[in-house]
């Protein structure tokens, strides 16, 4: 907003999604390097989010992001059954941390 001789003039607001703009390739290099819990949930952004992390050709699972061992291989199991099997897995970032 502006200040004119006390008064606030709106301005427009630009809203546009660059981040969406980019290529698919782009946005999953950039999910690439994010725990596959918090990238899954990117599919709530829209519906062109919506099965792009099924794409992932790198997961990075921790089992200290989940309330004990059978929710976190109910959610592994989920993420390798419902991502895309045509596209190979080139890295898996596995952790157990010590209690």
């Amino acid at each position: 907003m502006g200040l004119k001789m006390g008064k606030l003039i709106p301005r427009e607001v630009e809203t546009e999604d660059m981040l969406s703009d980019l290529p698919d390739f782009v946005l999953l290099h950039i999910m690439g390097f994010m725990k596959t819990k918090d990238v899954v949930q990117t599919c709530v952004l829209s519906t062109r989010w919506m099965d792009l992390w099924k794409n992932l050709t790198t997961l990075k699972l921790n089992s200290s992001h989940f309330q004990g061992i059978v929710p976190f291989s109910e959610f592994v199991s989920s993420i390798l059954s419902y991502r895309d099997g045509s596209i190979s897995l080139l890295d898996v970032d596995l952790r157990f941390p010590g209690k």
